[in-house]
């Protein structure tokens, strides 16, 4: 067990390789999938390999309860901003992606020292708006997508650092 950040129903830890196999499912499993960009076109095991291999900071979300992965979570730096994107593979609507997401969000801001997370997400994906919500994030802007044959609306979240620290005080 590499408890890489704490909380109280799930714990993060580095993706590993052999995780690989599990996330390909969960991306090639269109139910999953159904708002996301991932689920237009087939994964497979060896560029999911290479995507862990090369991400910087993608995390595995852990179930305290099972000890079983769930879900990744992960951010890309660019300097002192982030862009934070979340999927969850099992376990769905028990609070695990607000719970991930307010972990990671904590690092980013006391460990890394970002001073700005940003996500998006589609429009019909009303769950993951909630979650951005719940931690304070603010909607900021939109743009189009093109998804299942129609135009649809991304919105824009992003979360100050100065923000995150008054909820928190």
């Amino acid at each position: 067990m590499n408890e890489f950040i704490k909380g109280e129903t799930i714990y993060l830890r580095p993706v590993e390789e052999s995780d690989a196999e599990r996330c390909v499912e969960w991306l090639n499993d269109q139910e999953t999938t159904i708002f996301m960009e991932h689920g237009i076109y087939p994964q497979k095991l060896d560029n999911e390999i290479e995507y862990i291999k090369n991400a910087e900071c993608m995390l595995a979300i852990i179930s305290r309860e099972t000890d079983e992965h769930i879900g990744n979570i992960e951010l890309k730096v660019n300097r002192h901003t982030a862009t934070i994107s979340i999927l969850i593979g099992k376990e769905r609507g028990n609070g695990h992606g607000t719970e991930a997401v307010k972990l990671l969000v904590d690092h980013a801001f006391n460990r890394i020292d970002l001073h700005c997370i940003k996500a998006g997400t589609n429009s019909l994906n009303m769950a993951c708006q909630k979650v951005f919500i719940k931690n304070g994030f603010k909607e900021y802007g939109y743009g189009k997508c093109y998804f299942r044959g129609k135009d649809f609306l991304i919105y824009k979240y992003k979360l100050t650092k100065k923000e995150w620290e008054k909820r928190n005080d």
